[in-house]
């Protein structure tokens, strides 16, 4: 089952690497986003809770270009077929374009956190530990969510609209928890037991259901 996760990890990534403008656009999409903050609050530097919650809407709408930008690459290329037919575990497929999205995202995180420092004047970070675990679990959460949607909604016509719709309702629990971690890092607030705790069990729901569904959606 490792083999095939990271052979469908190798593809995902070998692919980006020789097209290269799915996340040159994703990162582009988030730097105008800052800049246009930045023109809304003319120069002035924003509050640690408003920052925080500006920088996962950029996150978020980046992650909905990136997934859907990757899967739609592969069913004109008639992609999805070759790694149904592989002789391997079906939750090998999912494990694999999981941990591809994760990638991706995190390095679309990497290059648009430090602008809000830039642009925006926000300040460095206070405590690291609180941005650095936010920015992973967001990752790895918008991620799982993220592609279990991409299966569930690849049949259907109105998937570039049913798609974000569904995926903001169900990562609202995991957005809350990511801010308030994110803005904690910034006020170096010491209360955060609750939001580590609603992001790890968010992490175990979305890492386990689609083990646990995923064979039955590929066959629906």
């Amino acid at each position: 089952m490792w083999t095939a996760i990271w052979a469908i990890v190798q593809k995902d990534v070998t692919l980006e690497y020789r097209r290269r403008w799915l996340l040159a656009s994703a990162v582009l999409f988030g730097f105008l986003f800052v800049v246009v903050l930045g023109i809304a609050y003319n120069g002035k530097p924003l509050p640690a809770d408003a920052a925080a919650g500006a920088l996962w809407m950029v996150i978020l709408f980046s992650c909905v270009t990136i997934l859907l930008r990757t899967s739609s690459f592969e069913e004109e290329q008639k992609a999805w077929y070759g790694l149904l037919m592989a002789p391997v575990d079906r939750s090998a497929i999912f494990y694999g374009k999981l941990v591809a999205n994760t990638l991706f995202l995190f390095l679309v995180e990497l290059a648009v956190t430090p602008s809000f420092w830039v642009i925006l004047g926000v300040p460095g970070p206070a405590s690291w530990l609180p941005l650095v675990v936010g920015l992973a679990a967001g990752a790895v959460g918008l991620a799982a969510v993220g592609t279990f949607l991409l299966f569930l909604t690849s049949a259907s016509e109105g998937r570039e609209i049913l798609f974000p719709v569904s995926l903001i309702p169900l990562t609202i629990p995991l957005l809350l928890a990511v801010i308030r971690l994110t803005a904690a890092s910034w006020t170096r607030s010491d209360d955060l037991f609750v939001w580590y705790a609603v992001a790890g069990g968010y992490l175990v729901l979305f890492g386990l259901v689609p083990w646990l569904l995923f064979e039955l959606l590929v066959e629906v």
